[in-house]
């Protein structure tokens, strides 16, 4: 999907969302009680909505080289994706008809980014060099281009603890799985023999275990009907990186191939901060907008294998670096 679509798509999901402002929505019976929020008993709490990000890492790497010049015709920062929506489900249950529990609730929240693509134009290479540890290359005048794909699934089981009227801590185990793949195809244009072709794939599995310590603060509301509110929350945690990597290269017509793999497993920290704005019609019904930023350490990035990895000896490392991902999402919240 492009991007002007994309756009157009999260707009229309806000749009939808504030025709239900003028939209009176009140509860039955409710004119012979002074305050129906605080009568209703609140167990369960599902949130439902979509969830638009964008990745960035903050490594520029090389990908194809022009000789003799040697000087980059591709780089990493060339496939930079555009915003991507994916579904984001939390549904939490509060311990209200325990006593000693009703300041506890248990929540577990999954969102998914799915395979987002994004490619360069075609571009014309003077002696191309792949720059891998040990460098390919070949002769005569070739058309070079890539594309980059990912996706980013999260799943995380909170338990949280209402310590103040305003405050919520909260704990728990969380998973995030990130695969990636960077394709670099190659087409010879001149020279002897002709065609040619060279087709170089780079793929990572980030497998992230561990757990997790955040906080939630209201910072404001206002008084019922249709209450407005402001929260700020974050999380922090210590993951397993579970990693694995694998590189290809096809050479064609010949139908050589050439591949190496790695796997390691690493710390890695991960944090994620956001902002929710609130418009609350009554005790059942909310609706939420907000801007998030996930930020995951020491994950393996295709892009970032090149340098590490040696098909001509099929021997490779791991490299890892940091990668970031941002963006809106909108969600409708019942109670009951």
């Amino acid at each position: 999907m492009k991007r002007g679509k994309r756009i157009k798509a999260f707009a229309f999901i806000l749009i939808f969302s504030l025709f239900f402002l003028e939209i009176p929505m009140t509860i039955a019976d409710n004119t012979n009680q002074p305050n129906t929020e605080e009568a209703v008993v609140e167990n369960w709490r599902v949130s439902v909505g979509p969830i638009m990000l964008k990745r960035k890492n903050n490594a520029d790497t090389t990908l194809v080289i022009t000789r003799p010049a040697f000087v980059p015709s591709l780089r990493a920062s060339d496939l930079d994706s555009d915003f991507q929506i994916g579904p984001e489900v939390i549904i939490a249950y509060r311990f209200n008809n325990v006593e000693k529990l009703k300041n506890f609730e248990i929540e577990g929240r999954w969102f998914k980014i799915f395979e987002v693509l994004s490619d360069t134009n075609a571009t014309r290479v003077r002696r191309p060099l792949i720059p891998y540890k040990t460098p390919l290359g070949n002769d005569g005048i070739w058309s070079y281009s890539a594309d980059y794909k990912y996706d980013l699934q999260n799943a995380e089981l909170n338990f949280r603890w209402l310590a103040k009227k305003k405050i919520t801590l909260l704990a728990g185990p969380r998973f995030i799985g990130m695969d990636e793949k960077l394709n670099i195809m190659g087409t010879r244009l001149t020279g002897t023999p002709f065609p040619q072709g060279r087709d170089h794939s780079i793929q990572t599995k980030n497998r992230l275990i561990g757990a997790q310590l955040g906080i939630d603060a209201n910072l404001f509301e206002t008084p019922m009907p249709k209450a407005l509110s402001l929260d700020v929350w974050g999380r922090a945690g210590y993951y397993n990186n579970d990693i694995s990597t694998h590189t290809r290269m096809f050479r064609a017509p010949a139908g050589t191939v050439l591949s190496c793999d790695a796997d390691e497993n690493k710390g890695s920290f991960v944090g994620e901060v956001g902002v929710n704005a609130k418009i609350k019609f009554n005790s059942s019904f909310m609706l939420i907008a907000g801007y998030e930023f996930l930020w995951i350490q020491d994950a393996a990035l295709a892009s970032a294998q090149i340098a590490v990895s040696d098909p001509s000896n099929a021997t490779a490392s791991v490299a890892t670096d940091s990668v970031y991902y941002h963006g809106a999402k909108v969600a409708f919240q019942f109670r009951w």
